[in-house]
């Protein structure tokens, strides 16, 4: 009996123990993943062994109360600096005000200039000089702390498209209805007095009727009220033209006026990617804030702003709310794209009914065609776009921007884009404004992802010519011009940088054809010469009309007068040395060689100044015993040269006559074939459109006497 209790006894104890044991490890498991204090700090420190995947953040952090959880109060979150990405709220808000201080350095140091060139003291001159050596300095210690702040921001924004959104705890504080300012006395967002003038106030004034006309109309049967967009390349001026819009309706409207973004001050964090709805929410309530002097979106973002809050908040009151940067909700992907409880709620509460409307801006056309078809899943409802303007007049950009050397030639290669030109500007300064990072990770992510491809290339060529965003590879939208027929246009800047890291990567598998890779290396190399070509040499049309014939033939898309080759056909290219001492044509065409593979295009240009008639010769190799010849002279005013026709034994199916100053009709004249201005502006496509001699002379010309 006692040898019975024993065992009994034994057994239980052991029972107990396997007990205690399970459930201590099942305890140590659960607060492995949990927050706990270091020993030797009061501060809330992550186990990132063990829970890796939360995502580190610079600064202070809320954590999170979940339903049923116990209050805590929010805590700091120490991050060691060298493996952290940092936050949207944090970085974006130092690298704006890290440029409003590079600005203002920049406006001293011309201050300072203009002070050394009148001052006639030397000691004083002395004493100028170092001063602004100093604030040189200064200018360029803001320069590389806005460098490393981009580096940081593009690591995160890389970290968030590569992985889905991840929950990050923070604590909500309670929001109270009066915190808010009534709607109608919602001011319109501000604009620094650093920012250069708006450009176009004529486009500013027919955006502004366009969206008041959306504004007071209602849903029908048939017709749908669209919603506006803004679309355009990262640093194109988005922002502004909002910005300058909401500035407008606020004095030409009795309406609520909300201007909201989800960059710059007010970006969205991790932590909110789980609830689009509520994030757009909170920053509404900030911009309605009635505590004007908290301006940082950081004290305020943890504020718990229910949709129901809102609704309720602007009643029956009419209003305009507008959207910066919707694009920024495609990095997290949480029903989908962008998530169609978002769009719903934009629906039914700025669009559905008369004197309610919404606008937004975005970096590419696939964000408003995914909200376009969550505003309505049966019959999507079409998006307004309005094409931000571009520059009417180089001489009006001088004097906006102050870039007294600016010309045509760095207009057309920034894209006609303000914003660009702008940045451009400051970029000869020795600051780093222009967006080389963007542009870079769109081009990484081509690579990456292994589109780069014969077929993906040549159909970038073709959306030149077409303006086609299906033929454009999707991270490249980014880099586009965006037209109000959902067209896009390339921008020089951007693309030829795309062309030549396609062209040379070792990373491209499998490599391009080597003439595809040779002619976009010559592209790029063209555009670089035109970039620096004289003003008044003659040359910038001629390398202009080769990049447009080069992709014509990479496109495979001809027309009936220029190049009127077979569509049908995919042509090889290459390109005859330059003979600079060769000025009679049967030797230079003597010079062509025989290509590896038919049919094939060699494209030459004469170099000696004394060789007549020609600046662009073109063989077109049909088959090994078939070809064509075509001749070009180009010329920018309306001149028509001597007849063509001379003791050459070379015969040309055809010498064409690009003029400048061109005719409504086409027509041959001295055996020239002339081409109409029609025709030449539909050679260059939708992207070349403002490349000819013509469309210069528009840009160039001086404006009306006032």
């Amino acid at each position: 009996k006692r040898r019975s209790e024993f065992h009994f006894f034994k057994m239980m104890m052991n029972m107990l123990t396997y007990t205690l044991s399970f459930y201590l490890i099942i305890n140590l498991f659960k607060c492995s993943f949990c927050f706990h204090f270091h020993p030797s700090s009061s501060s809330l420190h992550v186990d990132s062994k063990v829970y890796s995947k939360v995502p580190k953040s610079v600064g202070t952090s809320k954590v999170y109360k979940a339903k049923g959880s116990v209050n805590t109060e929010p805590a700091i979150v120490k991050q060691s600096d060298d493996d952290n990405p940092g936050s949207f709220q944090s970085i974006s808000a130092k690298i704006t005000l890290v440029e409003e201080q590079i600005q203002n350095l920049e406006k001293q140091c011309q201050t300072c200039e203009k002070e050394i060139k009148s001052c006639t003291d030397i000691e004083e001159r002395k004493m100028l000089r170092k001063e602004k050596e100093q604030l040189r300095k200064e200018k360029e210690q803001l320069r590389n702390e806005k460098e490393m702040l981009l580096k940081k921001e593009d690591k995160l924004i890389n970290l968030r498209v590569s992985k889905s959104s991840i929950d990050v705890p923070v604590q909500l504080r309670q929001f109270h209805m009066d915190e808010l300012l009534p709607p109608m006395e919602v001011p319109p967002p501000s604009i620094s007095s650093t920012d250069p003038t708006f450009v176009d106030e004529e486009w500013l004034s027919g955006s502004v009727q366009s969206v008041i006309s959306h504004y007071e109309s209602e849903d029908e049967d048939v017709l749908r009220v669209r919603p506006t967009a803004f679309i355009r390349c990262s640093r194109g001026g988005k922002t502004r033209a909002l910005k300058e819009m909401a500035r407008r309706l606020k004095s030409s409207l009795h309406a609520s006026v909300i201007f909201v973004s989800f960059h710059d001050f007010t970006p969205i964090d991790e932590w909110e990617a789980t609830d689009h709805i509520a994030a757009l929410c909170r920053r509404i309530a900030f911009a309605a804030r009635r505590n004007r002097s908290e301006t940082y979106f950081a004290n305020f973002s943890n504020a718990d702003v229910k949709p129901q809050h809102i609704v309720e908040w602007l009643g029956n009151n009419p209003r305009i709310l507008l959207i910066d940067e919707l694009n920024v909700l495609e990095y997290y992907p949480v029903e989908s794209k962008i998530s169609s409880r978002f769009a719903f709620y934009l629906k039914k509460n700025f669009l559905m009914q008369k004197n309610q409307y919404f606008v937004f801006s975005s970096h590419y056309v696939s964000a408003a065609g995914t909200l376009a078809t969550y505003l309505d899943i049966s019959s999507p409802r079409l998006v307004s776009i309005i094409e931000l303007p571009l520059i009417r007049k180089v001489c009006d950009a001088r004097e906006i921007f102050n870039w007294p050397e600016m010309n045509l030639r760095h207009a057309l290669f920034y894209g006609l884009v303000p914003a660009l030109i702008y940045l451009a500007r400051l970029e000869n300064n020795g600051e780093k404004y222009l967006p080389f990072s963007k542009r870079d990770n769109g081009i990484d992510d081509c690579i990456k992802k292994g589109i780069v491809t014969n077929k993906s290339v040549r159909n970038l060529f073709s959306s030149f010519i077409t303006g086609n965003k299906h033929s454009v590879l999707e991270p490249l939208h980014e880099l586009m011009n965006t037209a109000e027929n959902e067209k896009l246009r390339w921008i020089p800047f951007h693309m030829t940088e795309v062309l030549r890291r396609f062209a040379s990567s070792n990373d491209v598998f499998p490599p391009l054809e080597p003439s595809l890779q040779h002619a976009m290396l010559k592209i790029n190399k063209l555009f670089e010469e035109f970039y620096d070509t004289n003003e008044n040499s003659g040359e910038a049309w001629e390398k202009l009309f080769l990049i447009g014939v080069i992709v014509r033939v990479l496109s495979g898309q001809f027309d009936k007068v220029i190049l009127p080759l077979d569509s049908s056909k995919d042509y090889s290219i290459s390109f005859n040395k330059e003979l600079t001492s060769i000025v009679d044509v049967d030797e230079f065409v003597g010079r062509f060689t025989k290509p590896d593979r038919y049919p094939h295009i060699e494209i030459g240009q004469p170099k000696h100044a004394a060789f007549a008639h020609y600046d662009l010769i073109i063989l077109v190799h049909e088959s090994k015993k078939k070809r064509k010849l075509y001749a070009y002279q180009l010329k920018e005013g309306s001149k028509i040269p001597d007849d063509p026709v001379d003791k050459a034994k070379t015969k040309f199916e055809a010498c064409v006559l690009m003029r400048g100053q061109s005719q409504g009709l086409s027509r041959s004249t001295k055996n020239w074939i002339i081409p109409s201005t029609s025709q030449i502006k539909e050679f260059f496509g939708e992207s070349g459109k403002h490349w000819t001699p013509e469309e210069w002379r528009k840009l160039m010309s001086s404006p009306p006497p006032s």
